[in-house]
């Protein structure tokens, strides 16, 4: 599966769509230092995984909460960004 959405000499951006209302899902990955951060993991658990081990990823960032990508009075962009290690 060819995820590479984006390349320059310094970085890789992934770009994986899950789900039944096609969620995008986001690999960045340095390439000096191979370190990988993973933005808004969503379905496809196994997808997702496969996708976080070969890449490298260490990271998950969360963009959005259940609230805000459900609610039209919650903007999707009010939530700060969460982090898990």
């Amino acid at each position: 599966m060819d995820t590479l959405h984006h390349a320059d000499t310094d970085l890789e951006i992934h770009r994986l769509v899950v789900g039944p209302v096609d969620n995008n899902v986001f690999v960045l990955r340095c390439r000096a230092t191979g370190e990988a951060v993973l933005i808004d993991a969503a379905n496809e658990h196994d997808k997702l995984l496969a996708l976080a081990s070969r890449l490298g990823v260490r990271r998950v960032l969360g963009t959005r909460t259940v609230t805000g990508t459900t609610s039209r009075r919650s903007p999707r962009c009010a939530t700060p960004a969460t982090r898990w290690a």
